[in-house]
């Protein structure tokens, strides 16, 4: 994925940027141990979780750091595997060490099977040390990516309504009325459904409804919590 250019100051078109995790043990290794060709120009490492003007680029563009290494290279950003493989097309292949790497990402399909172990020995690491998620305030909203270009032009109560940001701990709550109607079929399932708690089990008109939207501060997780007040009902239903 390569996305939008953006317009950065002169002294870093030139140069190639590496934005990575820095309390990720592998990734704060790899990155340090990097070794580009002299005809690339100077390579400068970013820590994402340090406050600067790529990283914050970064964010609004719409990549995670969490899920994988951003490089900024001729005002192009590359993210995850394609910025694995641009790396490795750009390696100094002068030594040993260099020349392994090369033979082994050059071959896409073990790079591409060899990435999610890559993540998971990050966020095991990460765990292991009781080190958190890269959590930015700088964030944009998790339904901004499904929206696409849209978003910019929805209402601002919709835009406050889909307000949580990933890896993060906010909470939105929406209250109304709704009128639960079922056919037929939903009749007969709706006790079975609601059994697993997927499912409002009594039809009935302007019910009170409570909704939470919440994100997880570890991951990129979205759930809802829900309570139905059927006046029938001592208590909440949650669903």
């Amino acid at each position: 994925m390569k996305a939008e250019r953006f317009c950065v100051p002169t002294k870093i078109k030139n140069s190639l940027y590496v934005i990575y995790d820095g309390e990720c043990y592998f990734c704060n290794h790899t990155a340090q141990a990097l070794r580009i060709k002299k005809a690339v120009g100077e390579l400068v490492l970013i820590n994402a979780r340090e406050s600067n003007e790529l990283v914050t680029e970064v964010i609004k563009q719409g990549f995670d750091v969490n899920e994988g290494i951003v490089v900024y290279y001729q005002q192009k950003f590359y993210h995850a595997q394609e910025a694995i493989f641009l790396l490795n097309a750009l390696a100094d292949r002068s030594t040993l060490r260099g020349k392994l790497a090369y033979v082994f990402y050059k071959n896409k399909l073990a790079t591409l099977l060899g990435y999610p172990i890559l993540k998971l020995l990050r966020n095991l690491n990460l765990k292991w040390q009781g080190k958190p998620k890269i959590q930015n305030a700088e964030f944009w909203p998790t339904f901004k990516p499904i929206f696409g270009e849209s978003w910019d032009y929805l209402p601002l109560v919709i835009k406050k309504h889909y307000a949580n940001r990933p890896y993060s701990q906010d909470v939105t709550q929406v209250r109304g009325l709704m009128t639960i109607t079922f056919s037929p079929l939903m009749k007969f399932l709706a006790p079975f459904l609601a059994f697993f708690n997927v499912f409002a089990p009594e039809a009935g008109k302007d019910i009170p409804v409570e909704v939470d939207y919440l994100s997880n501060p570890n991951d990129s997780s979205f759930t809802f919590d829900r309570r139905f007040y059927y006046p029938n009902r001592s208590k909440p239903l949650r669903i």
